[in-house]
């Protein structure tokens, strides 16, 4: 696996992060036009997943169903978008709004972990220590918005939202292991997208969300939505199969500085200074999380 250090990867990591954040203000325009959370999901993967499909008909990638194809794409499908969004949507109510930045500050650590279960990398303090100044440089920026989290009726729904970097930090390991070698980039990148949407079909069917996103100001989201993600999952599935999934899982710190900056543009939102402070503890943990060992040149 190549070293992970350069400027390219880290501007892989940057517009990846500015691609996904982007689905944060457009998942909230939609909301408040009345578009179900499930129903928003399910057809922003497909209509991504159906552009990716597209373009890897066009480069005539040959569209591969047997089980090892879809079994990674069902996992990385599912442990990607079905489980953090319906955890995220079922907790979301009972807890501060930084409790779920919280549980994907974790996904780097769950990640790096997995990856040494799977003999991916080696354990190195190296490592952990890149990974705990972008923990630090994140909690820089939402420890304003962890008010609350300690009354103890919160606890429970705290501890469930362990689940989502169990559940990212799967489908970025997934993706690594599971993936048949000579998976084309557009046509298993499209097969994310679809196992994602394909899972979250029946929540969506249990929810009774099932409308097709037609309003005035969800139309043009779901559409941006789907665009947003088949680039995300398109860079996703590159970045993992290069660099690694732990070096690619500290797009999770990225994005909270990105979507600050999405709700400084859509929103007029002003960043705080701490902001600054964050973004120089997530570049320097980054780098260092480069030099981790267990990585060929």
């Amino acid at each position: 696996m190549p070293h992970p250090l350069g400027l390219i990867p880290l501007c892989v990591l940057a517009v990846n992060a500015i691609a996904y954040s982007a689905l944060l203000p457009l998942n909230d325009i939609a909301d408040a036009h009345g578009a179900g959370h499930f129903a928003h999901a399910f057809w922003q993967t497909l209509l991504g997943g159906a552009l990716l499909a597209a373009i890897a008909a066009g480069r005539r990638e040959r569209a591969r169903l047997d089980w090892p194809f879809l079994r990674v794409y069902l996992v990385v499908g599912a442990a990607a978008f079905c489980v953090p969004l319906s955890l995220i949507t079922y907790v979301s109510g009972h807890l501060p709004t930084g409790a779920t930045s919280l549980a994907f500050a974790l996904v780097p650590t769950t990640t790096y972990l997995f990856s040494v279960v799977v003999r991916i990398e080696r354990l190195s303090l190296i490592g952990l220590a890149g990974l705990a100044l972008g923990f630090v440089g994140l909690l820089i920026v939402i420890a304003p918005r962890l008010v609350g989290i300690g009354d103890p009726a919160t606890l429970p729904w705290l501890l469930m939202t362990l689940i989502l970097p169990v559940s990212i930090g799967i489908a970025n390991v997934g993706a690594v292991v599971l993936r048949p070698p000579e998976a084309p980039p557009f046509s298993v990148a499209a097969g994310f997208l679809l196992g994602g949407a394909l899972t979250t079909l029946p929540v969506v069917l249990a929810t009774g969300q099932m409308g097709l996103p037609v309003g005035p100001g969800i139309w043009w989201t779901t559409l941006l939505a789907g665009l947003a993600n088949a680039i995300a999952i398109l860079i996703f599935a590159e970045a993992v199969k290069r660099y690694g999934p732990t070096f690619y899982a500290q797009v999770n710190y990225m994005v909270v500085i990105a979507a600050i900056g999405w709700g400084w543009l859509v929103f007029g939102e002003v960043a705080s200074v701490f902001v600054w402070a964050a973004l120089a503890f997530m570049a320097a943990g980054i780098v260092i999380a480069g030099k981790r060992p267990g990585i060929e040149d």
